[in-house]
This record gives structure tokens, sequence and C-alpha cells, in this order.
């Protein structure tokens, strides 16, 4: 236990309170509010209630309020009589109960820590300084230890408040981490942690004080990542074994069967309690011999069942999927402690025996054919047959690890041509480039016709995603045309060679072609990718409109099987985010990211580019932050997999977020580091946004608007507008002025609501129009694009107050603070500087103003803020200066500026 203290010191280590700011409010209201007497703070083990509690005591004695402390334990022995009676009496205060009614004082916060072990006798005393008017009872209670009297007893009382401590939900842990490790973590380190932690906030920090220790955790300048196992702190191992152990012997089979298949119907435990697999109960389980798992008892209601007593311990969950009871571990720590543990006769035993009792009942429900192939595999004597078909069904759930699982437990002898696509497909997804392109090679060279067209699409696919020069996929399909004897194959290998030129800064020649074979039979596989690939080209060159109608289609020929190779429908919702981001629809882009970011099964490939598009959006939208969050993640997880093909993109853009945010020298590193990386050739001019916007923060403005101007010669070059335009809009950010019109002729021909926005910009800059400017500040806003909205505002403001004076500007200037509020922190060297004339609002004069122009009164502020009335009365007085405006209609009129306010009819197209 040293050696884990000292890991501990190694770490930024002072655990935050996250999660909790709901809790935290409702206890400071409650103390201020007379008729409230106590709260009480409910949890499981490990969710932190008794750290919270700390907090709220440390908050009471900030609000003068004396506080005492009860620790219950354990112990038969009780905190007794006297001290209840000296903490009542300090609450009375030296004047007695009658001077407490003549001049009330704070009332003492009294915190009774886990409130489940208080004796009888002394809940007779806290019962009786409850009627004290001087006390305040903050109490906590573990849940999942029975239900003590008392505790009840408070929970019908209306004067009782109780707080709920939920599980950290997944943002909530990723806070937490960043609280403990004083960074982000990568996505599939917060995963990982996420999955096993499942929100406990004990559990999460033995998690990664284990990784830490083990040395399996590694920080690469912007993120933490797991590199590595988990391993589990010896205080996590033997709490996990000691409850395991507690539960008994016979209830420990059941539990193993659940570590090793996992879910299982109530129905077939039932049936190992019925057919004795299990063995006695006995006395240590409660259960004897002559009752099965969930029997009922001779009355007709439940007896003792097992089952009933692991899900009461919390070492089982049941879950129902319409008539059937399905049963699995409560914590994936569980299985990980008892499969340790399993004898191998015993694993192989329960495992086949499951596989029989799943075919048995006829394999109904969906996930029985897969799951009986796993049994099977693991147990090690699988049929080829069923290895083969579950690969397929694996592969459809995009579960390409196992997919390789049920593969490798095929003997090579019996090893296909369709087997080895299926393999290297999954290779390929997994990161694994070369091992799917010595399996690919070999199958070029293989005598099933079909198997080798197949093969050289595919391998063309890999050598482009995993970075190869365009070169040698040229040469590929050089040397593998000879092999293709029909026009079919030959047709098939034209496609996939259009699709990767229109990729490589050929979109001309790549749509042209692709036009010309559409007509044309060729393969399913070929096809197929000559139309992903065309989404692309399309979404890249200004037509995502377009590839989101078509997405959907190539989703319904996925999803009816007709091309059972090279992606699975996931993949497109990677393409759905790029179309949605570059049309402007920024809100739907970061809601299908995150559904893909959730859906739990990891697909490097898709993780490595849904990041990068994920921080694309927010760098559009103007989140810096979330920006360099997303984009250090794409980054990290092609490291990991050794992929290098969207490094030069994603370093560039993490210098760009890093450099707006402040960070200089880590924007430096950033940017040397991409310029390292080979070109990919899409979003063409991009991968110099981070040297460009260097420059631009360290006040090289005409070295900043020289790299954006030679980024644009490129993407113009490639036709890929969205590229394009995006480069444009920075320029004018820029004071590239003279570009305006560039732009906006060029938004003519893209699709979409954002290119109408920076038209419409592109249109105010050329005519240095203020109505204009404002015009397209709310158009923007509207879109999420909030870096654009507050320089659009910024210069409205200076031009206002260059023609017409400070009081005119004072709207367009509010506006660009507004727009300002969603930038995370980032600045940029044109943004208007702290638009008052007294000074920036601080945040508590912010939160006031904002309240008091949405109608509430000073009383109702001070209440909700807890602060004073002539505290509130005397921000406001500030406030209306610094803003110049008199009263609270002019100051909601201020702080919710319009477009009407300037002119009712500006055009917006």
């Amino acid at each position: 236990m040293s050696g884990e203290r000292l890991v501990r010191s190694a770490l930024p280590w002072a655990r935050p309170l996250i999660g909790r700011l709901a809790q935290i409010e409702a206890f400071d209201r409650a103390l201020a509010d007379p008729r409230v007497r106590g709260v009480v703070v409910r949890g499981a083990s490990g969710s932190g209630t008794s750290r919270l509690a700390d907090h709220l005591v440390r908050l009471a004695a900030e609000r003068r309020h004396p506080t005492a402390r009860i620790v219950l334990g354990h112990s038969a022995s009780g905190p007794g009589q006297d001290e209840f009676a000296q903490v009542f009496g300090a609450s009375e205060g030296a004047g007695g109960p009658a001077a407490a009614r003549t001049a009330p004082r704070p009332r003492t916060v009294l915190l009774v820590d886990e409130l489940q072990h208080l004796q009888p006798s002394d809940a007779d005393v806290l019962r009786a300084g409850l009627r004290h008017p001087g006390l305040f009872l903050l109490a906590t209670v573990r849940e999942g230890e029975g239900r003590p009297p008392f505790a009840v007893e408070l929970a019908r009382r209306d004067d009782i408040l109780h707080l709920h401590l939920a599980p950290l939900d997944t943002q909530d842990t990723s806070l937490l981490l960043r609280g403990l490790l004083g960074a982000d973590v990568d996505s599939g380190t917060l995963r990982l942690l996420d999955r096993l932690a499942r929100g406990n906030v004990r559990i999460l920090t033995e998690l990664v004080d284990g990784l830490h220790h083990a040395g399996h955790l590694e920080h690469d300048g912007q993120l933490w990542r797991a590199t590595g196992p988990v391993v589990l702190t010896p205080r996590l191992a033997v709490l996990t074994e000691d409850l395991l152990d507690r539960a008994g012997p016979r209830a420990r089979r059941v539990l193993e069967v659940l570590a090793l298949v996992g879910s299982v119907s109530v129905s077939d435990l039932d049936d190992l309690g019925e057919d004795g697999g299990l063995g006695d109960l006995g006395e240590d389980g409660g259960l004897g011999e002559q009752r099965g798992l969930g029997d009922r008892g001779e009355d007709g209601d439940h007896g003792p069942s097992l089952l009933a007593m692991l899900e009461d311990r919390g070492l089982i969950e049941i879950r129902l999927h319409g008539r059937r009871a399905d049963a699995r571990l409560a914590h994936p720590l569980f299985a990980d402690v008892l499969r340790r543990s399993i004898p191998l006769l015993r694993r192989r035993e329960i495992l086949r025996g499951q596989a029989d009792r799943i075919r048995q009942h006829g394999s109904r429900r969906s996930g029985d054919l897969l799951t009986t192939a796993r049994l099977r595999a693991m147990a090690g004597d699988a049929e080829p047959a069923l290895l083969l078909e579950a690969a397929e069904v694996a592969r459809k759930g995009n579960d390409h690890t196992a997919v390789l699982a049920l593969l490798d437990a095929l003997p090579a002898t019996l090893a296909t041509p369709a087997s080895e696509l299926l393999r290297a497909e999954a290779l390929y997804y997994r990161g694994d480039w070369q091992a799917a392109d010595a399996r690919l090679r070999l199958l070029i060279r293989s005598e099933d016709a079909e198997a080798v067209v197949t093969a050289v699409v595919v391998g063309m696919v890999n050598l482009f995603w995993s970075g190869a020069p365009i070169r040698d996929i040229l040469r590929l399909a050089r040397q593998a045309r000879p092999a293709l004897t029909s026009d079919t194959a030959r047709r098939a290998l034209d496609e996939t060679t259009a699709g990767v030129l229109l990729l490589s800064g050929h979109p001309s020649l790549g749509f042209s072609w692709l036009d010309r074979l559409a007509a044309l039979p060729s393969t399913p596989h070929s096809r197929f990718v000559a139309d992903s690939m065309r989404l692309l080209g399309l979404i890249t060159g200004g037509r995502a409109q377009d590839a989101l109608e078509e997405t959907e289609r190539l989703r319904e020929r996925l999803v009816r099987g007709t091309t059972p190779y090279i992606f699975h429908p996931s993949v497109l919702g990677v393409l759905d985010v790029a179309a949605l981001t570059e049309l402007g629809l920024l809100e739907r882009a970061e809601a299908e990211a995150s559904e893909q970011a959730s859906t739990g099964v990891s697909a490097p490939l898709r993780d490595t580019w849904l990041a990068f598009r994920r921080g694309r959006c927010a760098w559009i939208a103007g989140r810096a932050a979330d920006a360099r969050l997303h984009y250090a993640d794409a980054i990290a997880i092609s490291e990991r997999i050794g992929y290098t093909r969207v490094l030069r993109l994603a370093g560039s853009g993490l210098a760009a977020s890093l450099a707006v945010l402040g960070d200089r020298a880590a924007a430096a590193r950033a940017a040397a580091a991409a310029r390292t990386r080979p070109a990919l050739g899409l979003m063409a001019g991009e991968d110099l946004l981070g040297e460009a916007w260097l420059h631009a923060v360290e006040g090289r403005i005409t070295e900043a608007r020289a790299v954006l101007e030679t980024a644009c010669r490129e993407a113009r070059g490639a036709g890929q507008h969205g590229s394009h335009m995006l480069l444009l809009t920075d320029l004018l950010r820029l004071g590239g002025h003279e570009h305006a019109d560039a732009l906006r002729e060029l938004a003519e021909g893209v699709q979409g609501p954002l290119s109408r926005a920076r038209a419409l910009y592109a249109r105010a800059v050329a005519r240095q129009d203020h109505v204009l400017l404002v015009a397209a500040a709310h158009t923007l806003s509207e879109l999420g694009v909030h870096a654009v909205a507050a320089d659009a505002a910024a210069l409205a403001a200076r031009l206002l107050r260059r023609a017409r004076g400070p009081r005119h500007a004072r709207q367009a200037e509010l506006l660009a603070v507004r727009e300002r509020q969603h930038l995370q922190g980032a600045h940029t060297p044109h943004l208007l500087p702290v638009p008052t004339e007294g000074g920036e609002l601080t945040s508590r004069e912010h939160e006031i103003a904002l309240r008091a122009a949405h109608r509430m009164t000073s009383k109702e502020i001070a209440g909700e803020l807890v602060l004073s009335v002539r505290t509130v009365d005397n921000t406001l007085q500030r406030v209306y200066r610094k803003l110049g405006v008199t009263n609270r209609r002019e100051l909601a009129e201020a702080l919710a500026p319009s477009p009407s306010a300037f002119s009712p009819g500006v055009p917006t197209g």
C-alpha cells in the first residue's frame, strides 16, 4: 500500500467534485430556508457521499454557520447521548433558546456520516435534536446496506431535503479524469475507464491509480492515454474478491457462468439449478438443495431465491427483453476477477454447456449464433461452418475484433478466399495495414478470379487509407491488370483507380472517369468503393447535400447485404458528419458524431476520422477548446495504430486551436510536427491552417495572410471548394478584404446554409457595410459559427464607432461580446477588445445583469445567487454605468440585440 500512496503523490491527485453542482446549489438554498430542517445525501458505495458532505460542511462554515460532525461506524457503540447533547447545547448559543428567538443566529450544521449505522438509542436523541430550531441536519446514507428506520422516518418528513448522487455520466467522467490527471484523456481511454467505472468515483480513481502504477498511462503532450491493460490496485482487488466471496460457493458458480458467458437468460440459470450443475448452496448461500434459483416458497411468494439475493447485493443485474429476463454481472470488474480463478476444465465445461443450451432452445435470438460460436471457439471445439457464419454476423455488427477471434479459431487448412477477404478487411479496420496488405497480395495470386478482383479493389483502398503514396497504389493496379481477364473485372479496377484519383487532388479526372463507368457493368465491391469515394468527392467539392442523399441510398444497399465487403454502415456515419459540417448544420453534425462515438464498438480507422471530423466541426463553430481535444484525439489514435494519413491535417488543426487559445509554444510544436507528415490530398490547403494562425496570434498578420493565400491556391487547384471557402473566410477574418469577392463568387456554387452565410459575410466585408455585417453575424450565430460571427460584429462596431460615435456602436459591440462567450477562451487578432465604456462586465456582474434583463426582482436575484439585496442593487448600478443604460428595459435591449434593431429589411442571402 505504500507504493500505492507514492503513486498518488506522483499525480496531480486533488480529486475534484464533478457533476455535483446541482446538489451543492440545492443544499445552499435549503440552508438559507428556515422551513428546511436538514438534508440527507444518498448514494451507492464509492459515489462520493462523504466527500460531498465534507464540502457542504465547509460551505456552511463559509456562510458563518457553526458546524459539528459525528461519524458513525460499524461498531455496536454509537456516539452516545453526551456527544449529541453537546452539539445541541452548542446550537443554542450562549443566550439559550430565548435569546435565539429574539436574535436569530445561524443554525448549527450537524454532519452525521453513514446514517445507516445509527443505533436506536442515538436515533431517539437525534430525533429530539431535530425539534431544536438552531439545528440543521446534514446526513449521508449509503444505499444497498438496508433501510434503517430513522432514515425511513426522515424520508417521510416534508422539511427534510433528500439528494441522490447518481453515477457520473461520460461527460462528468471526462471532467473528473481531467481533474485527476491535469489534462484530458483520449477517447479510447475514456471509453475504457467509463465502461469499467460505470460512474463510480472511487472505482474510477482506483483504476487510474492502477494504470499509473503499472506504467500503462502516458502523456503525449496533449492527452493522457492508456498504453496497456487495466491493473487492479490491491485495494480494489481485495474489495472485489471479498464482495464475491461473501456470496457463497454456489452463488460463486453462478457468477462464474456469467463471467465467461456474459448475459444468460434467467431460465437457463434455473435449468442449471435444477440439473444440479451448480451443486448445493448449503448454509453459506442460504438456499437448500431442494429449491431452484428462482423457485417460490410454499405460500406462492418468491422464496429466498439465489438470483434475488445476488441482485439485492449488487452482484448481478436482471434486465427484461420482451418476455425474456436476462442476468449479467453488475460490474465488468467482477468478470475480470472471476475469470482469473476458474480452472481450465471447469471453464470448458461452462462454455460448452451454455452453447448446448442455446442450441437446445433453437437459437431463436438474433445474437444466439454469434454467442454460440464465440463460446465454442473459447472452448476449443467450434465447427468451421459455424465460425464462418458467425464471423459474417460479427462483421455486420462492426465488431472486427470478434471477426479476427472467430477466424483465428478456424484451422488454416479450411480457410477460403471469402474468409481471407473477411480477415483482411478486419485487419484493415483494426489498423494493421501491413498484415491486411500481406493477405490481400496472396489473394491476388490465387486462382479464384472473383477473389482476385475483390482483393485488388480492397488492396488499393487499404493502401490509400493507410497513407501509401499514390504511385504505389497505381503500381498495384498496373501489376494486377494482366491477371484480370474479364471486362467487368477491368472496369472494377478502373472504378477504384478513378476513386483514388478523385481523392488525391485530381477531382475533375476522377469524376469524369466515374461518370463514364457508372452505366457499365462492374462488381459490387468496386462499385461500392467508387460510390463511397465519390461521396467524399462530393463533400469536398461543395455538393454536401447531394452527398447526404447518396449516403442514405448507399446505407440501404449495405443493410440489404448487396455489398458484403469493404465498409460497414457505421463508417458512413463519418461521411454524414462531414457532409453536415460542410452544410453548416453543426449541431446535427455534433449529435451524429456523439452517437457514433458512443456505439461501444471500437474501429480505430473510423475512430480516427470521426475524431478529426469532430475537431473540424468544432473549429468552424469557433469552439477552440473542443477542437483542440478532438484533433489531439485523432492524433493519439493514429499514432497508436501507426496510421499517418490524417496526421498532417489533424496536426495543423491542433496547432490552429492551440494558437487561438494562447498556447503559442505548444502550437509551434504541433505545427512543426504536422509539416513532417505526408500530405493527404483531401482538404487541400487546410494543412497550412496551423502555421497561418500561429503567425496571426504572434502579430505577423502579413505572413499569416500569405500562408492562407498559398493554401487557397492549393484548394482551388484541387477543386475542393469546402476547404477553399474555409480558408477564404479566415483570410477575411485576418483583414484580407480583397478576397471578399472570391469568397462570394465561390459560395454561389456551394450547397448549404453555411455557404450562403459566408457569402453574406463576404458581401458585407467588401462593402464595409455595418448593417450587412450585423445581419451576417446573426445569420452565422444561428448556425453556430460563433467565431466568424464575433469578428463580423466587431468589424461592424468599429465602422459604427468611426462613422457615428460610440453610442451607436454599443449594440454591435455587445453582440460581439455575446458571441465571444461561445469561443471557449479563444482570441483572434481582429476581434474587438472589451466593448464597454466602463470596462468589461465581471462574471458576477454578467450573472446579475442577465437575471435582471429577464425581469427578476433584486430580491429574487439575491435569493438565487445567495447575496444580499443591497449587493445586487449596487452591482446593477455598476452594470448600468458600463453599458450606458439607465433602467432594466434598456438593459434587456442592450443584452439581446436583434437584426431588426439595425434595419428591418436586411437581406440574408
